[in-house]
This record gives structure tokens, C-alpha cells and sequence, in this order.
């Protein structure tokens, strides 16, 4: 088993947004661009990447 992971960081929020926003729909970034907090913002965009990432490598 393969357990992907991923530490939540303000200082690094822009710069994933601007690193992988792109790669996701338009509805996807829209729904991710609308939470409230910081927090859910990058837990929800992080995930995304994760998951097609292991769903790419593995």
C-alpha cells in the first residue's frame, strides 16, 4: 500500500495555487477559489494533485 501525503504550509499558499490551479476545470478551480479559508483551499487543491498523481504513478 501506498500512502500519499502532504503538509499544509501559508507561506507556499500562492505559489501552488499558481503551480496547479491551471491543470483543473474551470468549475474545479472555481469551487477552490471560493472557500473561505485559506486552509480548505489548499487541503482541497492538494488533494486533487495527490490524487492524480497516484492515480498516474501507481
Amino acid at each position: 500500500m501506498i500512502i500519499l501525503y502532504t503538509f499544509l504550509n501559508e507561506e507556499k499558499h500562492q505559489y501552488f495555487l499558481s503551480k496547479f490551479l491551471n491543470y483543473f476545470p474551470e468549475e474545479f478551480r472555481h469551487k477552490v477559489l471560493g472557500f473561505r479559508k485559506w486552509e480548505d483551499t489548499q487541503l482541497s487543491l492538494l488533494g486533487r494533485v495527490l490524487l492524480c498523481h497516484g492515480l498516474d504513478k501507481y
